[in-house]
């Protein structure tokens, strides 16, 4: 099959799903996956000829496009921080807003040469844990998650991109204390209470783990109130915590941490101007 037909099959079966711009994006990115070439180079060849096998992937990705699958977990990677991460579908898909919450934190801790040590909750993929010993390597980096299978990818990753990072498979909610004080706790925890997923989109719903997701609406802040309650135990004097929040309980989170030994430093707000993002310290 010719390149110039491969296209207008995917320009066909998802124009009903998304815009030119988008189709026109992810033929893009799974050119660049499949045919290892240059997309800009490659498709002002349009004649080119694409093998057998090499087409069955493209027919693949298009069928799992129009059933909403995300372009990420087609192609089984995503970047974050300008870094690749190998992902699955046990994992959360990275949001640039958690990219967001590491850069403020990298940007406030500037104490490369200095050995410290911080505790990210909640694995995923690894993407926090790993970022931030790429770029603080003197310092002592852990993570838990609830998830064996989260645990073993991010051990996957943090080997791809050459970094010890200690995982464990822990559960916040079942923690008591940790075996040294923390200089720093950094966590995106699930914060979508069940009720918002009316909003949300299908292929959100329909193939992410909504263990990383949702919790119930009895009690939305049950990660917050463990989180907050292990940093109390767990962190140094003037120790750190920095999470990701649901904007929509902001002013609830606070009151968690005005009854706790945390004090909030700076709440900060995302790209799209939502509240997202808390930074607190344990003064005592």
């Amino acid at each position: 099959m010719l390149l110039v037909d491969l296209k207008k099959k995917y320009d066909f079966y998802l124009r009903n799903k998304f815009s030119k711009l988008e189709i026109q994006f992810f033929f893009k990115i799974l050119v660049k996956k499949y045919l290892q070439e240059d997309p800009i180079i490659i498709l002002s060849k349009p004649e080119t000829k694409i093998n057998k096998k090499k087409v069955e992937f493209f027919f693949s990705a298009l069928k799992d496009l129009k059933n909403n699958k995300p372009i990420q977990y087609i192609l089984k990677e995503v970047y974050f921080c300008d870094k690749k991460f190998i992902l699955n579908e046990f994992v959360l898909i990275p949001r640039p807003e958690t990219e967001e919450l590491v850069n403020w934190f990298l940007e406030n801790h500037n104490e490369k040469y200095f050995e410290k040590t911080i505790l990210d909750i909640g694995t995923g993929s690894g993407c926090i844990p790993i970022s931030i010993k790429l770029k603080r390597s003197n310092w002592r980096v852990e993570s838990i998650d609830i998830s064996e299978k989260c645990i073993n990818l991010a051990k996957i990753n943090a080997k791809k991109h050459s970094v010890e990072v200690n995982f464990q498979k822990r559960d916040i909610l079942n923690i008591e204390n940790w075996d040294n004080k923390l200089d720093y706790i950094i966590s995106n925890p699930p914060y979508v209470a069940k009720f918002q997923k009316k909003d949300m989109d299908l292929n959100v719903l329909n193939y992410e783990p909504k263990s990383a997701i949702f919790v119930e609406n009895d009690d939305p802040l049950i990660f917050y109130r463990n989180i907050i309650d292990f940093a109390e135990r767990n962190l140094k004097k003037k120790g750190y915590l920095y999470i990701e929040i649901n904007p929509l309980f902001c002013n609830d989170i606070k009151m968690l941490f005005e009854r706790s030994n945390l004090e909030i430093k700076k709440i900060k707000k995302d790209f799209f101007e939502k509240k997202r993002f808390i930074k607190a310290k344990k003064n005592r």
